[in-house]
C-alpha cells in the first residue's frame, strides 16, 4: 500500500507556472491586511490553489505572513518570495504607518459590515420603503442618508451613546431582541467589534475629505479546475480616492450562477462540483467583478467501440 502511495505521488506531474495574487502588497494602518493566493499552472492549462503549501519568505520583518495574509508589524519595504515544487515568485511589499491604528470610519467600515451580513440588501432593509420602519440605501449609495437614519432615528435608541452595548444596532444584529432578520453578526467576531467600537468612539460621521472606493479587483482572474472537488480562496483588493488600497475580501458578498459546475460559500470560497462553466461575482461597495471558472471532467473522452455495421450482410442473413 505504502508502495503504491508513492508511485501516486511520483506520477503527479509537476506545475509549470506559479502565479501570486495581488502582485505586489501596500499596508496603510495597523488593521491592514492583505490575503495571498498563490496559484500553481499545469502543463495541461489546469489550476491548483497552492497557498498553504508553499513557502513564504520576507527579507525584512516589516510584515507578518500568517494563514496566507500579509500583516503589518513596522514601516518600511520589503521582498517577498514565494516558492513551490522548484518554482519561485517574489512580491513587493510596503508598510506605512504599521503601528498606528486609524480610527473607524462609517462608510469604510461600518456599511461594510451591512453589506456584508445582507442589512442594506433589496430583501431587507435596502429596499424602497425598509423594512420594520428602518430604511438604508441599497447597497449603501447613500453613506450620509444612511448615517443620519441610523443616529437620528428612532429617538436614539438606535443608537445609545451612553450605552453602546444596548443600542439597536447592535442589539438586533446580535438577535438579541426581536428582530425579523434574525441575528445577523456573531457575538466576538470581526463584524461585532466593529459596531461596538464605532459606537464607544462616538458613532462619529466620517470626515468630508473621507476617502472613497473608485473600484474593485478580484484574484485570481480565472481557475480552470482539472475535476471536480477542488477548492479556490477569491481575493477582493478595493482602491480608494486617496491612492490606497485595502483588502475588503471579508466584507465582499460573493454570488454564484452555477452551483451544478461551481459555488461559492459567502467566505470567497470556489468549489468545483461538477464538469462545465460558471461565473462567481464578487460585490464590495457599489463595485461588482466577477471571475470566470471552468471544471474540466477529469478525464478524456474516448469514443465509444461499436460493431461496423455491414448493410450487405445484414441483407444476406435475411
Amino acid at each position: 500500500m505504502h508502495a503504491l502511495w508513492i508511485l501516486v505521488l511520483c506520477a503527479a506531474p509537476a506545475p509549470t507556472k506559479l502565479h501570486v495574487f495581488p502582485t505586489s502588497v501596500d499596508l496603510s494602518g495597523l488593521r491592514d491586511r492583505q490575503g495571498m493566493i498563490v496559484q500553481a499552472e499545469f502543463a495541461d492549462g489546469s489550476q491548483r490553489e497552492v497557498s498553504f503549501d508553499a513557502k513564504w519568505t520576507l527579507d525584512k520583518p516589516v510584515a507578518k505572513i500568517v494563514n496566507a495574509e500579509v500583516a503589518p508589524v513596522a514601516d518600511g519595504t520589503a521582498t517577498l518570495s514565494i516558492e513551490y515544487a522548484g518554482l519561485k515568485a517574489s512580491v513587493p511589499v510596503k508598510v506605512a504607518r504599521g503601528t498606528q491604528a486609524e480610527a473607524l470610519r462609517f462608510r469604510d467600515d461600518v456599511m461594510a459590515v451591512f453589506s456584508r451580513v445582507g442589512c442594506n440588501s433589496g430583501k431587507c432593509h435596502g429596499a424602497a420603503s425598509g423594512k420594520d420602519g428602518f430604511r438604508l440605501s441599497l447597497f449603501g449609495y447613500d453613506p450620509e442618508g444612511d448615517y443620519r437614519r441610523i443616529t437620528r432615528e428612532a429617538g436614539g435608541r438606535r443608537v445609545n451613546l451612553a450605552h453602546p452595548d444596548e443600542s439597536l444596532l447592535l442589539t438586533k444584529a446580535l438577535g438579541k431582541v426581536p428582530h425579523t432578520g434574525g441575528g445577523r453578526v456573531k457575538e466576538g467576531s470581526e463584524n461585532h467589534q466593529i459596531l461596538k467600537r464605532w459606537l464607544e468612539a462616538g458613532a462619529k460621521k466620517d470626515p468630508a475629505d473621507v476617502a472613497r472606493p473608485e473600484r474593485i479587483e478580484v484574484f485570481p482572474k480565472e481557475a480552470v479546475f482539472e475535476r471536480k472537488g477542488g477548492t479556490q480562496r477569491m481575493v477582493v483588493r478595493a482602491y480608494y480616492s486617496d491612492g490606497t488600497d485595502r483588502d475588503v475580501t471579508r466584507f465582499s458578498v460573493f454570488i454564484g450562477n452555477n452551483d451544478a459546475s461551481a459555488s461559492v460559500t459567502e467566505d470567497g470560497l470556489i468549489q468545483a462540483t461538477g464538469p462545465g462553466e460558471a461565473f462567481i461575482l464578487a460585490r464590495f461597495d457599489q463595485f461588482t467583478e466577477g471571475v470566470p471558472v471552468i471544471v474540466r471532467p477529469g478525464t478524456a473522452f474516448t469514443a465509444p467501440k461499436v460493431p461496423a455495421f455491414n448493410y450487405i450482410d445484414t441483407l444476406v442473413q435475411k
